[in-house]
């Protein structure tokens, strides 16, 4: 397949007839296959993206749970805004025109999708093939038409932008999409395909030649299944489409959500809880300072003579120190006053003849007097002072109690209330703070109510989406019931009929094809695991931990390996390597389905760093298909990249906002030597 051109009328930016040529062109005998349109960040590169998906698949480009109403809204944003125009425009198209090749046959298809938005959304679909309408049966199904010759699955690895890369650089190693894909795009499925057709071939000529009764019972089953499949398919309408008003309503909660937070509605929610902490707060203050006022008339100005409270102290203890020596040594005079008195008695008893003569004894009792005295007398180290206060012993107890709170507690305590103090007037300003940012309440009301009402609505769409999914539900068991029914009648005329030719033909093809899915398996696979790994070697830098990948043929689930085969968990790789790796399956899947189809990349480079980028735009864009077209902005592929990339590059286009008329104009060229392409209305 080669895009030739792409035709926007009245699509996003692009006002009136815009055409872009795609097609490459060849240039010194060489057909360069990049068409490079750059354009900066909304200026219409992702519009073309959308556009060629919107003209192949029309609904199932925006996915597959997807209802009329989403698509024809989607249809109306997609018209151009002419605020110039005294008349709206109420329609727009898109045509892609292509070449493509099957069965040794080369075609030229023109696909034009239009819509119309004046009352109701009504739109139209035209292929035409070598010029000529497609005829009436092929014409009656052309969406189906173009899925089959393009497979929206395989699409979606050659028409994609950067999400698509992060989205599979993030994926799970087992991504059950992509194994779909992958499945889809190496033919694999076809061999289901046919298998399952032999099957419904078979059970159809068993009941071809079954007994009248038999036949009758199975037109019965197949009569409700029918019914069901057919109440099935109107009830997964509607619930997609109750589930796309659950969405729109949670979309617009949002939104409102979004606009409460800017406007400071997120601090009007707290209004009430802001104010009683606000209340709280100054209730504690007030407890605080109460306590602080109470120690202020207390013992709280003592704190501020610490050294005369101290000097006090120390007179106090000595004074009492004194004051017991005093009544000490009052108690021993009295003792030795008597002692005096009779200590010529004491030391020489009459009964006791001791032969010393006068002189000695005077000696004696000199000596005891001199010690009775000394003991009358204080300490050296006795602390010489004054009884100033002379206090009572209870009014020194009290005292010296005061001081030692004044030393220790009261410090302490005061301290502990400053930080409490401090910490609530903190939060106090912040409280104000907060409060002084809550909107008026004519502005933040009419949000709130449309909020609440709605959450209403969110409630009853959410009941709604459950009672028909309960519903559904329900009819998905009586199917499951009308099928085993129906299986079991099938195995009864299987056994019946077993043994003759054409059943045995139908058994025998079957085990041929699987084992040729087992074998086409294994060797796509492998293909697929030495492509990826030869792309991935050309994109990766040296030092990069990834080494090797391998697909598992059975469940097509990825595993990453390092230089010494160990398993590497995705999530341990960089977010460069993520990236290169999912470019890599991409490139990979492209070479080894055969299928030639051009790539379609919006924005590939953001996330990649210098080294990579350079691999990518040398060793990726000008191998990975016979057509590559590029999105890309001016920081993406500078004029450094834009110098590599110049030998593969065939033309260029540049989309240029004009903010006077609001709309974007196609101009030959890329941000550099551009000249204007004619856009007609």
């Amino acid at each position: 397949m080669r895009i030739h051109k792409l035709i926007l009328n009245n699509v996003g930016l692009f006002r009136g007839r815009n055409e872009i040529e795609l097609l490459p062109r060849t240039k010194y005998g060489k057909t360069r296959p990049v068409v490079l349109i750059g354009g900066t960040n909304g200026a219409g590169k992702t519009t073309i993206l959308d556009s060629i998906r919107l003209c192949l698949y029309g609904p199932l480009a925006l996915g597959e749970r997807v209802s009329q109403d989403e698509y024809h809204r989607y249809l109306r944003g997609c018209v151009h805004r002419d605020d110039s125009q005294l008349v709206k425009l109420e329609s727009a198209s898109v045509g892609l025109e292509f070449e493509f090749g099957l069965g040794g046959r080369l075609d030229k298809y023109y696909v034009e999708r239009n819509w119309d938005c004046n009352s109701t959304v009504s739109t139209c679909l035209t292929v035409k093939r070598n010029g000529k309408l497609l005829d009436g049966l092929e014409a009656a199904h052309a969406d189906e038409f173009l899925r089959d010759l393009i497979p929206r699955g395989v699409s979606q690895l050659f028409f994609f932008d950067g999400e698509k890369i992060q989205e599979m650089a993030q994926a799970a190693d087992d991504d059950i999409t992509l194994t779909h894909s992958i499945r889809e795009l190496l033919g694999l499925d076809m061999v289901s395909r046919l298998k399952s057709d032999l099957s419904v071939y078979s059970a159809k000529f068993r009941e071809s030649h079954a007994p009248k009764a038999i036949q009758k019972e199975l037109k019965k089953i197949d009569d409700t299944r029918n019914r069901l499949l057919k109440d099935q398919f109107e009830l997964i309408r509607t619930l997609d489409q109750k589930q796309s008003k659950e969405d729109r309503i949670r979309k617009e909660i949002d939104g409102i959500e979004s606009r409460l937070s800017r406007s400071g509605g997120s601090f009007a929610t707290r209004r009430e809880s802001l104010k009683a902490e606000e209340t709280e707060l100054k209730n504690s203050i007030d407890e605080v300072e109460k306590t602080i006022r109470e120690l202020a008339g207390d013992l709280l100005p003592f704190t501020l003579a610490i050294q005369l409270c101290e000097a006090l102290k120390t007179q106090l203890l000595a004074e009492s120190k004194l004051r017991d020596w005093q009544a000490h040594q009052s108690l021993l005079q009295d003792q030795i006053s008597r002692l005096r008195s009779t200590i010529h008695k004491q030391l020489f008893p009459k009964s006791e003849q001791v032969d010393v003569d006068d002189a000695f004894k005077k000696r004696i009792k000199t000596r005891v007097r001199g010690m009775l005295d000394e003991l009358t007398k204080p300490s050296a180290d006795f602390p010489e002072v004054e009884l100033t206060h002379n206090l009572l012993s209870d009014e020194q107890t009290r005292l010296l109690d005061a001081i030692s709170r004044v030393l220790k507690e009261v410090p302490k305590q005061v301290n502990e209330l400053e930080q409490r103090y401090e910490k609530r007037m903190r939060r106090l300003l912040r409280v104000k703070s907060e409060l002084e940012k809550v909107p008026e309440d004519d502005i933040i009301e009419p949000l709130l109510k449309k909020l609440n009402e709605l959450n209403r609505k969110l409630g009853k769409a959410e009941s709604a989406t459950k009672r028909a999914k309960e519903e559904l539900t329900s009819l998905e068991h009586e199917l499951e019931v009308s099928r085993r029914q129906r299986e079991k009648k099938e195995e009864a005329l299987k056994q019946a009929q077993k043994g003759t030719e054409r059943d045995k033909m139908v058994e025998k093809v079957q085990a041929v094809l699987e084992d040729y899915a087992a074998e086409l398996t294994l060797a796509k696979m492998s293909d697929l695991s030495e492509a990826v790994a030869e792309c991935f070697s050309q994109l990766w830098r040296k030092g990069d931990s990834l080494h090797k990948i391998k697909i598992d043929p059975d469940t097509s689930s990825v595993m990453l390996l390092d230089k010494n085969d160990n398993l590497i968990p995705k999530d341990r790789l960089s977010a460069g390597e993520k990236q290169v790796y999912a470019i890599s399956m991409l490139w990979a899947l492209a070479k080894v389905s055969g299928r030639v189809l051009p790539m379609v990349i919006d924005t590939p480079l953001a996330r990649l760093d210098s080294k990579h980028r350079r691999h990518l735009v040398t060793r990726y864009f000008p191998h990975v298909s016979h057509q590559v077209i590029i999105l890309s902005t001016d920081t993406e592929i500078d004029q450094s990249y834009f110098e590599d990339l110049g030998p593969s590059i065939s033309h260029a286009y540049h989309l240029s906002y004009n903010e006077s008329d609001a709309c974007t104009e196609v101009e030959e060229g890329y941000f550099w030597g551009r000249r204007k392409t004619e856009a007609t209305s």
